[in-house]
């Protein structure tokens, strides 16, 4: 009987590790309302300093993915130049405001 019991009992917190290791998955994460943010290639973001103005992200939320661009301020000419370097076409805002979204540049024909 005390065998019994003592299988039991650590079959039972295998399972209950088990429910919590699948509640750590990234989809579990997602449904809680965080979402994964990848750069054009597909590599995982995990901080702002990461994302290069100008770049095409990719926003993955729990229900799907969305399509999003960094933008930069005009006087940034690095980021100006990274978005040339990429092939972009730069748009500029013709108003001061908002300061975040002064150039954005535009890759046509992305896939």
């Amino acid at each position: 009987h005390g065998w019994d019991a003592r299988v039991a009992a650590r079959q039972a917190d295998v399972n209950g590790l088990g429910k919590l290791l699948c509640s750590l998955g990234y989809p579990q994460i997602l449904a809680r309302g965080f979402a994964l943010v990848r750069d054009h290639d597909r590599k995982p973001l995990r901080r702002a300093a990461e994302v290069v103005d100008g770049v095409h992200l990719d926003i993955q939320f729990f229900d799907g993915h969305k399509k999003a661009v960094a933008t930069t301020e005009n006087d940034n000419t690095r980021s100006v130049g990274v978005m040339r370097r990429l092939g972009m076409r730069l748009e500029r805002n013709p108003r001061p405001e908002p300061a975040w979204f002064q150039t954005v540049g535009i890759l046509d024909n992305a896939t």
